[in-house]
């Protein structure tokens, strides 16, 4: 097998992670530079997930160990499948003896293959070669989603208060952005996703978080369930006590980053996968 392909690892134990790395080199996958991407647990894997869906790098396979703090790989996986963006890129799930009967629950949550830890070279392959024809239909959809340049990439900046949308404004003009636009309030944003989505998705949303216990609530819902909505990312900005706390809660409310005012531009473009973490 000859090909090369971006992996996403998930595992607590890095010692793992270099050993996948080394059987995907043996399997003949070129997994040099930038295309083996790692993560902790399963709260970052989506996190990595989100910023290299941003960059236009995202990964063609993700494997992830099933036992890690913060967040598991089931409740990862179940976390990916739930997200519009995520739902078909190919995900194969690590277990070790313990967790075989769990395997259902995985097949449920929409896992590609299951393979089994300590990784060999012979079983990982059959199940790489099984999981292929699923990588490969996935980057034609990844190729058919490549990003247009950044003059055409359209932001929309959604706050109350005009000088929060030039602090916006100014850093993403910074970052390479021209096409910006600007609305005061939720129903007026909702009805510019709506005119937008005949030109192509918006790049990014930036709304203030205060929209979300108003009257005007219903903007973030409508973002948040990605069903009608197919912009790449979400992001709400506030006052360090209005922000949530928790990253796990942000990643269940579907919110790719948040950022406290003032923020800096280094954090957004950060978020937005225009710099590495």
């Amino acid at each position: 097998m000859h090909a090369a392909f971006r992996v996403l690892s998930v595992d607590d134990d890095p010692n793992m992670r270099k050993h996948l790395r080394e059987i995907l080199t043996q399997a003949g996958i070129d997994v040099g530079g930038d295309r083996f991407v790692e993560a902790e647990n399963g709260l970052q894997g989506y996190r990595e997930l989100v910023r290299l869906h941003l960059a236009g790098r995202p990964p063609s396979l993700v494997v992830s160990d099933w036992e890690m703090p913060v967040m598991t790989g089931i409740d990862f996986l179940r976390r990916v499948r739930t997200d519009n963006r995520f739902k078909k890129v190919p995900f194969l799930l690590a277990t070790g003896v313990s967790q075989q009967g769990a395997v259902l629950d995985a097949i449920k949550a929409g896992v590609t293959n299951y393979v089994v830890k300590p990784y060999e070279l012979e079983g990982f392959m059959g199940k790489l070669s099984s999981a292929l024809p699923k990588i490969q239909d996935y980057e034609l959809v990844l190729k058919a989603e490549a990003l247009p340049p950044l003059a055409d990439r359209p932001w929309l900046i959604v706050d109350n208060l005009a000088r929060n949308r030039q602090i916006f404004q100014v850093m993403l003009r910074e970052l390479g952005f021209v096409d910006i636009v600007e609305t005061v309030g939720a129903n007026e944003a909702m009805e510019r996703v709506t005119r937008q989505r005949s030109k192509g998705r918006f790049y990014g949303i930036l709304c203030d978080v205060n929209l979300r216990g108003t009257s005007e609530s219903g903007l973030f819902h409508y973002c948040r369930s990605r069903e009608l909505w197919d912009s790449r990312g979400f992001f709400v900005m506030g006052n360090p006590s209005e922000l949530i706390q928790d990253d796990r809660a942000l990643a269940n409310e579907c919110i790719d980053g948040q950022f406290s005012m003032p923020p800096e531009k280094s954090a957004l473009a950060k978020a937005i996968g225009m710099e590495s973490p």
